[in-house]
């Protein structure tokens, strides 16, 4: 479950890190998570698959907005996603 922090930091570096696991996160990914819904990733490497479902807490659409704006990554996504 991402917090505001983790996710301001995701929407500035693109990424997640889970130990040594760097988890890249497209712009549909991120568009998935900013709806509400959860995203569910794998990571393959050597050691094997590790699944993952990523959440994001709801921080409301104004902060997510406002969050994307500032995004070097994912700023295209600012003002998609309103209070309905």
């Amino acid at each position: 479950m991402l917090n505001d922090v983790m996710f301001t930091s995701l929407a500035k570096k693109g990424f997640l890190m889970d130990g040594n696991i760097q988890l890249q996160l497209t712009t549909r990914e991120m568009a998935t998570l900013c709806q509400g819904k959860i995203l569910e990733k794998q990571h393959i490497d050597w050691n094997g698959t590790a699944e993952y479902r990523i959440a994001l807490q709801d921080i409301g659409f104004d902060m997510i907005n406002e969050i994307l704006k500032r995004s070097p990554i994912y700023a295209d996504l600012a003002g998609n996603f309103l209070n309905k």
